[in-house]
């Protein structure tokens, strides 16, 4: 659910990014990358209430990895 929220929310901004010219093209790229986290942050939510550590591991470090990747990416 959270995914396709953020995938049609996405779209949207960047089609009417496309039709108005605006920084509105940028918001529509920033909810289509961060959708699929919000979706995995949920996740992590989810499984560690089940107490299933090993796969709550698994998604933390992909949260840990993709963080990581978004700091990198804005320090250059």
């Amino acid at each position: 659910m959270t995914l396709r929220v953020g995938i049609v929310l996405g779209l949207a901004l960047m089609v009417i990014g496309l039709i108005s010219g605006g920084g509105i093209l940028s918001l529509g790229l920033l909810a289509l990358i961060a959708s699929p986290l919000a979706g995995v942050a949920v996740t992590t939510i989810c499984l560690c209430k089940e107490r299933d550590l090993f796969w709550t591991g698994v998604a933390l470090v992909l949260i840990i990895v993709v963080t990581a990747g978004v700091v990198v990416s804005l320090l250059r």
